[in-house]
């Protein structure tokens, strides 16, 4: 069996409400071929990042190898991303700044070029796959800023080859205000604050928020944002013909079952991606697929990476000379 070293290179900061790392690399000494791929890995809302940071170790050398006997030693840069519940919360446009940062790493990397370019000119050497894997409903909704972010400034999301999504998406605003309400207490309100206090709160924001829904979207007919991400994330010319795969649990209390189902239904009927698969941990809790079962989550991933051809484009890309840029 060919000898794995894996280095971790990694570094973090806080860029307003989103904290960044970048990169970690997975490399293989082996003297066959091999090749290369970028992981955008964007967290759930309130999302501590040594916790998103966690899912990079997904992306290791033999990742593809250990799931197709003819795949490659793979070399992956991965650079993952918390965000924040508040910015479900505040209008779009105010979180552009928020996620300028993702905006710069996918920009160096390659995967953002001119709009009226992206599609009409063939790239002189193949780029580095894009592998996009979304956490929650946080991490989709993260994803829809910054295609929106990129349309603002005529560019477009190109390479993306894949996209892994965990414990999301939510297809209509299914999801009840009640649990809502309480992601934003928490992000308010201190750890420390009295139980007593904190149900108080919740309970008046959770009004709030009842009379808000009311209002914009049962009388001004205004699609909730859930509604409208899931849409992007089905239709957006950059990402929708990608294939994708959903990786969920049926006793999942903030994306249930029907919730799942629902979107896997809606993304099949659209008809955009070829593939859309989905895997079933049956008893582990939201966003907690990975801590519960590391190796079937691992093996999952890899087989389906695999599956979509991922292997191919990656050594396509590897033939030509591969400048990774640390983004810090």
């Amino acid at each position: 069996m060919m000898s794995l070293h894996s280095a971790l290179l990694s570094s973090s900061r806080s860029v307003n409400t989103l904290r960044f790392m970048s990169r970690t690399m997975a490399m293989a000494a082996t003297t066959g071929k091999h090749g290369v791929a970028d992981v955008l890995i964007l967290g759930w809302a309130q999302s501590d990042l040594r916790h998103v940071a966690k899912y990079q170790n997904v992306y290791h050398g033999r990742l593809l190898a250990d799931a197709s006997e003819t795949a490659p030693i793979m070399k992956w840069t991965t650079s993952a991303f918390a965000s924040q519940t508040l910015q479900f919360a505040k209008p779009e446009r105010w979180s552009f700044r928020d996620i300028e940062p993702i905006y710069q790493v996918l920009r160096d990397q390659g995967h953002l070029r001119p709009a009226e370019t992206a599609s009409d000119q063939t790239p002189s050497a193949p780029r580095a796959p894009l592998v996009l894997h979304l956490l929650s409903n946080g991490g989709v909704n993260s994803l829809v800023i910054l295609l929106h972010l990129a349309r603002e400034r005529n560019m477009q999301l190109t390479d993306v080859a894949a996209i892994v999504l965990d414990s999301a998406p939510t297809p209509v605003h299914a999801m009840g205000i009640w649990p809502w309400s309480g992601l934003f207490v928490d992000a308010i309100l201190p750890a420390s604050m009295p139980t007593a206090f904190r149900n108080t709160a919740q309970t008046l924001l959770y009004a709030q928020m009842r009379a808000k829904s009311v209002i914009m979207t049962g009388l001004l007919g205004r699609p909730a944002r859930a509604d409208t991400n899931f849409a992007t994330l089905v239709n957006h010319p950059d990402i929708r013909a990608a294939p994708r795969l959903l990786l969920y649990s049926r006793v999942d209390d903030m994306v249930p079952l029907a919730d799942i189902e629902l979107a896997l239904a809606k993304m099949r009927e659209a008809g955009h991606a070829a593939v859309v698969e989905s895997v079933d941990f049956v008893d582990s809790a939201h966003v907690s697929h990975l801590r519960a079962y590391p190796e079937k989550y691992t093996k999952e991933v890899g087989q389906f990476l695999a599956r979509v051809g991922l292997a191919e484009m990656a050594v396509q890309a590897a033939n030509e000379p591969v400048v990774l840029k640390s983004q810090l």
